[in-house]
């Protein structure tokens, strides 16, 4: 089955548990088409019910994933891998956005950017918190202002996605 790039959002590590979920929906949508792309055949076993295509690319194959993310209207990078090396893969991927013209891209980071948060007035595009002692806060957040500095630069929209716990419970009533 082919897809149509026009319509095609590009999951990049489309085989985790959110992945897989985004596929899903993509896939159900008469409007959008998903092409997930993993890094290895493990995660298809949790896509194969959602769609009938998908690509198995090692993330350093750059010319893969320009071809890859090549007429998609937005790439949703929701890979986890060695948190070590969080913002090293964030500027891997981003040659291949800019080189294939993708116009969105949508990149799942953490609340944990926050850091210690102390005051519940705290809006949801405050700068993330490079100094965290986390080192896996420290990394997401230097891949947000990495990508930020960069994506400025260029006709790209960027979407930063700040996933975490669901706090303030008392607050509404509902503890």
């Amino acid at each position: 089955m082919s897809v149509d790039k026009a319509k095609q959002i590009t999951v990049l590590g489309g085989g985790g548990f959110v992945d897989a979920r985004l596929v899903q929906l993509a896939s159900d949508s008469v409007e959008f088409q998903a092409l997930p792309v993993l890094r290895s055949f493990r995660g298809l076993a949790r896509l194969g019910v959602f769609v009938p295509f998908s690509r198995v690319i090692d993330s350093k194959d750059l010319d893969l994933l320009i071809e890859a993310f090549k007429g998609s209207a937005t790439v949703v990078n929701l890979t986890m891998g060695d948190q070590m090396r969080i913002l090293a893969d964030t500027q891997l991927v981003y040659t291949p956005y800019v080189k294939s013209g993708v116009r969105q891209h949508i990149h799942l980071s953490s609340a944990v950017v926050f850091g210690r948060v102390k005051d519940h007035s705290i809006h949801d595009d405050p700068p993330p918190n490079a100094r965290s002692w986390m080192l896996y806060a420290r990394e997401k957040a230097m891949a947000e202002v990495w990508l930020r500095n960069q994506l400025s630069q260029r006709q790209i929209r960027l979407v930063i996605l700040r996933p975490g716990l669901i706090w303030g419970l008392d607050q509404i009533g509902l503890k």
